[in-house]
């Protein structure tokens, strides 16, 4: 029987050979039919990103809210209490982006514990958001990142984020099945290709190729 399973490709670490606008069609040979991207806004005008998903018959099904000063160390800023602001204006930018290009979902990063990130200030502003998130047809999402890439993040584990979910009521959907496929690509590290792949299902198999060897 063939696993129910929907995957898409991240186009910021997968067909990184390529320029940004051409891995579009580089996913969609390789089998996929949908596609994620950390931080696509300044790799490429969301026109320019449409007209791609739309030449491949694709969807993007996930963008990351900018995360504040990345290059500097900053993994999020929503649970950073002093930037509430920033944190508005990388939600706005979002909602734009993902809207122009038919992105349902959008990834709020949280921010690292040593930054000062506080679990109470990130619920709440995920609750004051929900409302212009539904108007825009968005769904926020929570993520699970693993303390080996991300270390100190809010929401190290979906044990974590779950419980977070859970104590303080939080009625949002959240993205369970990617970060449970997230934490599996990451237990493929280090082991050898074709264990790896043998792992995996088509075309989820190809993209474990191009990683593990």
């Amino acid at each position: 029987m063939r696993p129910n399973v929907r995957l898409s490709a991240n186009l910021s670490m997968l067909f990184t050979e390529a320029p940004y606008l051409k891995r579009f069609g580089l996913a969609a040979r390789h089998g996929f039919r949908a596609v994620e991207s950390l931080f696509p806004y300044g790799e490429a005008p969301a026109s320019a990103v449409a007209a791609e998903l739309e030449r491949h018959g694709m969807e993007q099904v996930l963008v990351n809210a900018p995360p504040g000063d990345w290059a500097g160390g900053e993994r999020g800023v929503a649970a950073l209490p002093d930037r509430g602001g920033d944190h508005e204006a990388s939600l706005r930018e979002a909602f734009v982006y993902a809207a122009a290009i038919g992105c349902p979902r959008v990834h709020v990063l949280a921010g690292l514990r040593q930054q000062g990130a506080c679990e109470q200030t990130f619920v709440e502003r995920l609750r004051a958001a929900a409302g212009e998130a539904q108007s825009a047809g968005i769904t926020l999402c929570v993520e699970a990142l693993n303390p080996s890439d991300v270390p100190g993040y809010l929401l190290p584990s979906q044990a974590r984020r779950r419980r977070v979910r859970c104590t303080h009521s939080l009625r949002a959907k959240i993205c369970a099945e990617k970060c449970a496929a997230g934490e599996e690509l990451h237990r493929f590290r280090g082991r050898s290709a074709p264990a790896a792949q043998k792992c995996a299902v088509p075309p989820f198999r190809r993209a474990l190729r191009r990683l593990t060897t």
